[in-house]
């Protein structure tokens, strides 16, 4: 089962007749008051990237550095050996297929308005996903570069004589998104202080990949579960599922170790993910 079903899955769940739709307890609610709340997250993230493709018409594949290659790579210190590897064909065998670490380290804010039992916030957060080495490998950057060939046989290991190529630098990919959430608050019947949460939101995200940051329309949608320890102070723990309108990344530079005319290269690349989140909100 892919995320976003599982996660829809659990917001149907949240939908369950169990639930009421009487105000929860806490001051502003019973006075039928609203009240504004600023928040911090700590938001550990899950990528669920697919589908990298180059769309150029003059590109023909993309393949990645030979096992033998990957292990002495962090090993390199000099550009000019570096360089070498790099130019020569037979040392990018294999398609190129990148996999991404989770985000531990993801953090964010909230500041927002609550009326009844509606709320709408801004929401803004950090995530960085780098590469992922598979098993076996200790070093996470063994995948950085790949090439892309302008001319390739049936099978990656046989280039054609001629062909020549351009390669480029995978760092991992850092989002910056700012969503605009609406969101519902409801109550379970014999908990005044615990208030299950629906929210979908969109907004824009800045995308850090393959060297050039681009702007993306982006989209999420999020349950979760406030309860609130006092009128002033509420704690909060929900998962989200974060998608973007376009999946399109156009004009991106490569390196030339070979003389090749300059280009640029359009790519399109799913970026997908999931969150959970665990914060505070300070009521005013």
């Amino acid at each position: 089962m892919s995320y976003a079903k599982v996660f829809i899955l659990i917001c149907l769940i949240f939908l369950l007749p169990s639930l009421s739709f009487a105000t929860i307890g806490n001051d502003s609610f019973k006075n039928n008051s609203g009240y504004f709340y600023i928040g911090g997250e700590y938001k550990p993230g899950i990528p669920n990237f697919n589908r990298f493709s180059v769309t150029n018409s003059n590109i023909k594949g993309w393949a990645s550095l030979t096992q033998e290659h990957r292990n002495i790579f962090p090993y390199m210190t000099q550009d000019t050996a570096l360089f070498n590897l790099l130019k020569d064909n037979n040392n990018f065998p294999f398609p190129y297929d990148p996999a991404y670490t989770k985000n531990l380290l993801g953090a964010g804010g909230v500041v927002g308005y609550s009326l009844d039992n509606f709320r709408i916030e801004l929401e803004a957060f950090y995530e960085k996903f780098n590469i992922k080495a598979p098993s076996g490998y200790f070093y996470d950057n063994f995948d950085e570069y790949f090439a892309l060939i302008p001319t390739i046989t049936t099978t990656y290991s046989k280039w054609s004589e001629q062909s020549k190529h351009y390669y480029m630098k995978n760092t991992g990919i850092t989002l910056s998104p700012f969503i605009v959430n609406a969101c519902y608050d409801f109550t379970l019947k014999k908990a005044s202080n615990i208030a299950p949460y629906l929210c979908f939101g969109a907004g824009g995200n800045f995308i850090d990949f393959l060297d050039q940051t681009n702007f993306k329309f982006a989209y999420q949608a999020k349950v979760g579960i406030s309860y609130f320890i006092s009128s002033n102070l509420a704690f909060f723990i929900d998962g989200s599922f974060h998608g973007h309108f376009d999946n399109q990344f156009s004009d991106l530079l490569v390196d030339y170790p070979t003389d090749l005319k300059f280009t640029t290269i359009s790519a399109k690349f799913n970026i997908n993910f999931l969150t959970s989140s665990v914060g505070i909100r300070f009521i005013s």
